[in-house]
């Protein structure tokens, strides 16, 4: 015997289960910095640059080594209070460049042993880039890629970089 249906069946769903992850991650947009993944030599250490690990090996010959080239922020930051933050302490200083609207460079280190740095701008900054202190020695280095850079005197968890806006999915920042 053939059943034919029309289309007007309504019948109430019974015993319907869903399964899976229904969690959604959403980012503030508060991390400011990003290190992107790439490859430099600086000064004698060669710096590659991972999604997951930022690692430096090498010998120094100068007391500093560039980890990145000036990067714009994506929306100038105001004058305020910021907290510089790495996700481990590192062997000797790692350094935060921040460029003002001046061209004027500002330094702000985490010190050997430390991942945690609070700093006042008087100024509006444009650009930033990394620097890892080298003592014209021999470097060997390597961290996780969770730099973080946010306003206020607390450093707080890691959230990636989404361009200073708040994303709601990770699989597509707003970059």
């Amino acid at each position: 015997s053939e059943i034919e249906l029309d289309g007007t069946v309504e019948a109430p769903f019974v015993d319907l289960k869903m399964y899976g992850d229904s969690f959604q991650q959403t980012y503030s947009g508060k991390n400011k910095v990003i290190i992107a993944p790439s490859t430099k030599t600086s000064q004698g250490v060669d710096w590659v640059i991972t999604d997951a690990m930022i690692t430096g090996s090498g010998t120094g010959t100068t007391n500093w080594s560039l980890i990145t080239d000036y990067i714009s922020f994506a929306t100038p930051l105001p004058e305020g209070q910021y907290t510089f933050s790495l996700p481990q302490a590192v062997g000797k200083i790692f350094q935060l460049n921040i460029r003002d609207t001046d061209g004027v460079t500002h330094d702000y280190n985490i010190e050997a042993g430390n991942t945690t740095i609070t700093f006042t701008t008087s100024y509006t900054a444009s650009a930033y880039r990394f620097a890892y202190r080298t003592d014209q020695g021999a470097v060997s280095v390597s961290i996780p890629n969770k730099v973080q850079l946010e306003a206020g005197s607390t450093a707080t968890s890691y959230e990636p970089y989404v361009g200073g806006v708040p994303a709601p999915n990770p699989d597509y920042p707003q970059v």
